[in-house]
């Protein structure tokens, strides 16, 4: 029987060419993944995955693309790391100049939990590191260590990309923990990351994604060439979270930034 993409109507050749979709609905892959970059419904059935709850807003010609959280997830997880009125002022103090990313802006976006989820903050105004840092310590958070204590953002020194880290943990649970990255650039520092599925931002108004295609079907790739053993314990931690993480070895070597 032939295969017939309904985006172009033209026929599926070749397999390899070709996507499959949760609802079963095939087509072609560069087909289908560019009209998902403005949606998040098959074209046909229009079924969509409702723990998502992702609208997209618009694409900007920049490097990150601005989407839309239906629901108010962001505040439900925050009441891991503070209470409700330390939330409202948390949230005050989120700019362009200090932005949360990495693995906690991924579990709000699909919904998700995830254990030991930390927050990431990256500051790159001095104002705003010592307003937080000032924040965090009145919200009962101690100061545990610095970049001296925290390996996996060596690479971020040694490039003169960030300037310190500092690892604050909740004085009644050393578990809940929060690192503020003082950085000179923090969209500069976001666009390394080795993972495009953490290649993500919230700034305190809107949540911005590098990839969102990879972020919905939790799937990436890592060259391999790139891997290191802080590296290799990320793939595990991610597919252990449900992602499907390829490590691809033809792609031209690349200086990344292990995140957690």
């Amino acid at each position: 029987m032939d295969l017939t993409c309904s985006i172009c109507l033209e026929e599926i050749m070749n397999i390899n060419t070709k996507k499959t979709l949760s609802c079963e609905h095939m087509f072609h892959k560069e087909c289908i993944n560019k009209y998902l970059n403005n949606n998040y419904k098959c074209p046909l059935c229009k079924n969509k995955n409702d723990n998502k709850k992702i609208i997209i807003k618009n694409k900007s010609n920049n490097i990150f693309q601005k989407i839309e959280i239906k629901n108010n997830t962001i505040v439900n997880k925050l009441k891991k790391f503070f209470t409700n009125n330390q939330i409202l002022e948390f949230l005050q103090y989120l700019n362009t100049n200090t932005i949360i990313s990495g693995s906690f802006i991924l579990s709000t976006i699909l919904n998700e939990n995830y254990s030991n989820t930390d927050i990431d903050i990256y500051v790159d105004n001095q104002f705003d590191y010592i307003r937080l840092i000032k924040f965090l310590v009145r919200s009962k958070y101690t100061l545990k260590g610095n970049i001296l204590d925290n390996f996996s953002y060596n690479y971020l020194i040694n490039n003169n990309l960030i300037i310190y880290v500092d690892t604050f943990i909740k004085t009644t649970n050393n578990n809940i923990k929060i690192d503020i990255i003082y950085c000179k650039n923090n969209i500069k520092v976001i666009e390394n990351f080795d993972l495009d599925i953490v290649k993500n931002f919230y700034n305190g108004s809107n949540f911005y994604v590098y990839d969102l295609t990879k972020i919905l079907y939790k799937t990436d790739h890592i060259n391999e060439s790139t891997i290191t053993e802080i590296k290799q314990k990320r793939i595990i931690k991610y597919r252990n979270r449900g992602f499907n993480i390829d490590i691809i070895n033809n792609l031209p070597s690349e200086k990344l930034i292990d995140r957690n």
